[in-house]
């Protein structure tokens, strides 16, 4: 895969994950939900951001635990209904 396609496709995996959590500001639903959105979504994009910096690395536990931990508080804050239809 060239290079300069992956890097694209990084940044746009830190770009949704930014606007998950900026919509869910903006449309303020409810204080904790929002807030659990909100960190996994921003905690996702970090990962994504560490993941491009760290390319060529054979393995990262710390990685997959932070991955697992912004899904894990996304699926959190949209099942509480962050986003939800008011």
């Amino acid at each position: 895969m060239p290079f300069a396609l992956l890097g694209t496709v990084q940044l746009l995996a830190v770009a949704a994950w930014v606007a998950l959590a900026g919509t869910a500001v903006a449309l303020r639903r409810g204080r904790l939900r929002v807030l659990l959105l909100v960190l996994g979504g921003l905690v996702l994009a970090g990962t994504e951001i560490a993941t491009a910096l760290q390319f060529g690395a054979t393995s990262s536990d710390e990685l997959a635990y932070a991955r697992a931990a912004g899904a894990l508080l996304l699926a959190v804050g949209l099942v509480d209904g962050a986003l939800a239809a008011a």
